[in-house]
């Protein structure tokens, strides 16, 4: 099983909270009638761009980016020689 970081951790929670609250108020609005007030405008809307924030981490390359570097990061741990920078090259003058 793959050890979890804080990070991970913290990510998969606030995402949980997102997904759970953007569910229920659109489940709340679907069900019930919500009064027409700037508040609950701002509500709706601050949950979608959170929801929208959610999915492209998780699916978008932010998630791919963070997996690319802990990968990098395990094979240098193997190999630290693949993070020796090359000697430097006299430029043709």
């Amino acid at each position: 099983m793959k050890n979890l970081s804080m990070q991970d951790l913290f990510a998969g929670s606030i995402s949980f909270v997102v997904i759970v609250g953007f569910f229920s108020v659109i489940g709340l609005q679907y069900f019930h009638t919500v009064p027409d007030s700037p508040g609950a405008q701002q509500l709706t809307g601050a949950l979608i761009a959170a929801f929208t924030g959610v999915m492209n981490y998780w699916v978008g390359s932010s998630r791919s980016s963070q997996v690319k570097d802990a990968t990098i990061g395990q094979m240098a741990a193997l190999q630290p020689s693949l993070l020796a920078t090359p000697p430097a090259t006299k430029a043709n003058t």
